[in-house]
């Protein structure tokens, strides 16, 4: 198990995306360039302009971080729940 997939993220206030990609200090456009996904991805996914990315992505993004798909598919699930909750 990595570090990434042993420790959730625990901020409540920021996407669990961005706070993943800050714990390995990596900006969005590296991230991207890691994962193989278009400029603004990433940016659309971490400030909600996008609640969910597709299956594909979601894949190359977990890959990215290394973290297993379902970690962070449950984390952008919670993530939009408490967003909706506050809404």
């Amino acid at each position: 198990m990595s570090a990434q997939e042993a420790t959730s993220p625990t901020n409540n206030n920021e996407h669990p995306l961005r706070t993943r990609r800050i714990d390995l200090r990596l900006s969005q456009a590296e991230l991207e360039r890691r994962c193989g996904l278009n400029t603004g991805v990433l940016n659309a996914l971490e400030t909600g302009r996008a609640s969910y990315p597709n299956s594909t992505t979601l894949a190359a993004i977990a890959r990215g971080l290394d973290v297993p798909m379902q970690t962070l598919f449950d984390e952008f699930e919670m993530w939009n729940i408490k967003r909706r909750l506050v809404s």
